[in-house]
């Protein structure tokens, strides 16, 4: 859940009309009907009292995009409104996807965990058996068969535990 999700760029904030003949400065409206991102009330004091020509202010504001990333399997509110405002099914949908999303996750992990218990399960009958098989080999009078069993034995549940610790 920590990763980024969005990262949406609503239309450019104000745009210019190429093809209108009327030039006045641009404030919030758009051509060609694209969506308009109101341009903050400081942006336009700032542009205002820097001296910038009018020509070069109407530049500025027809350049200026908004970007939004948020954090998490849903977008904010607000945005789900807009979305609703779209379409009245996908505020619904979009919550039942990360839901979904959701459950799907946690059933891989779920796998996830059960395979490293077979792992370690599967890892500990080996040892033992090697470690078994040693002291048979001792018993039967082998002690070199013995010294190599029961060091890989030992070895198996050792580098077990290390990849597993390191894998974590």
């Amino acid at each position: 859940m920590g990763e980024d999700r969005g990262g949406a760029k609503p239309p450019k904030a104000s745009q210019k009309n190429s093809e209108s003949s009327n030039s006045k400065q641009n404030n919030g409206d758009v051509a060609d009907g694209e969506a308009a991102v109101p341009i903050p009330e400081q942006f336009r004091e700032a542009l205002e009292e820097s001296g910038i020509p009018p020509e070069e202010k109407e530049i500025i504001i027809s350049e200026m995009e908004q970007s939004l990333t948020y954090r998490g399997p849903l977008p904010p509110p607000s945005m789900l409104r807009d979305y609703g405002d779209i379409d009245s099914s996908f505020p619904d949908r979009i919550v039942r996807m990360a839901e979904n999303e959701q459950s799907a996750r946690h059933r891989f992990e779920g796998k996830i965990r059960n395979t490293e218990r077979w792992k370690l399960g599967g890892a500990l009958i080996v040892s033992l058996a090697l470690i078994a098989a040693s002291a048979f080999a001792a018993y039967i009078g082998s002690p070199w068969l013995a010294g190599v069993l029961g060091v890989s034995g030992v070895l198996t549940s050792i580098l077990r535990w290390l990849t597993r610790a390191y894998d974590s």
